[in-house]
């Protein structure tokens, strides 16, 4: 089975605008605005945006697993999958 590695654009374009994002929450830090210690938003972005990513290089996503469904390679009712 082959398998394209390349991410959809829309999960680059969700994962550019998370890194944006992050980078805004970045900029007001060094312009001096009060954040905590930890600036929660900043690692959320950032954390958001990895998982993204990640799934998007995995190649998890609805598509990949209605079409295996479709097919008939995917019970959804059982626990064990066999791809």
């Amino acid at each position: 089975m082959n398998r394209q590695s390349s991410s959809s654009f829309s999960g680059k374009l969700t994962v550019v605008g998370l890194l944006a994002a992050a980078a805004g929450i970045a900029v007001q830090i060094v312009s001096g605005v009060d954040y905590p210690t930890v600036p929660p938003g900043l690692i959320i972005l950032l954390a958001a945006s990895a998982i993204v990513a990640f799934s998007a290089m995995v190649g998890v996503g609805r598509t990949e697993l209605f079409e295996l469904q479709k097919r008939g390679n995917l019970d959804p009712n059982s626990a064990q999958t066999e791809f």
